[in-house]
């Protein structure tokens, strides 16, 4: 009886443990995928600045923050102008919690948004607009501990 009882247990157990293990497998297998299609992209054309974006982006699921900064900014290297790049840089920093470096980013991308791509202005603007509410927010807590 006790080694029927040990054995189901250590199947609930594995159970268990395999219900959480599992999509994390699953998980970091489809990042994994996703980071070597975004190098595979990166190797056919390194000149495009949104084959840049992808690779930051799929870094940035990866946790590899230094690389996701990395590869925004090599968009920026290779067109200034691209919007996104200056929204994929402030989000880094806003996840890092430098608010001030977010902003900073969100006002470059959204001056150039300006000059070079009208239809970018509104995103850049509504990101630029959360960033502000997120450091008032944070002033209020500060102030009032709520």
């Amino acid at each position: 009886m006790k080694r029927i009882i040990i054995s189901h247990g250590i199947f609930l157990v594995l159970g268990i443990m395999l219900g959480w293990c599992v999509p994390k497998l699953i998980q970091t297998a489809r990042y994994d995928q996703i980071l070597r299609d975004a190098e595979k992209q990166l190797s056919g054309n390194p000149d495009k600045a949104q084959n840049w974006m992808i690779l930051g982006a799929a870094k940035h699921y990866r946790k590899d923050y230094n690389g996701e900064l990395a590869a925004y900014k090599k968009a920026l290297e290779i067109d200034p102008n691209y919007v996104n790049a200056y929204e994929g840089i402030a989000s880094h920093y806003l996840d890092e919690g430098n608010i001030d470096q977010s902003e900073a980013w969100l006002k470059k991308g959204l001056a150039v948004a300006e000059q070079s791509k009208p239809e970018a202005v509104y995103e850049a603007r509504q990101m630029l607009e959360f960033i502000q509410n997120h450091r008032t927010n944070q002033f209020i807590k500060t102030m009032y501990g709520k």
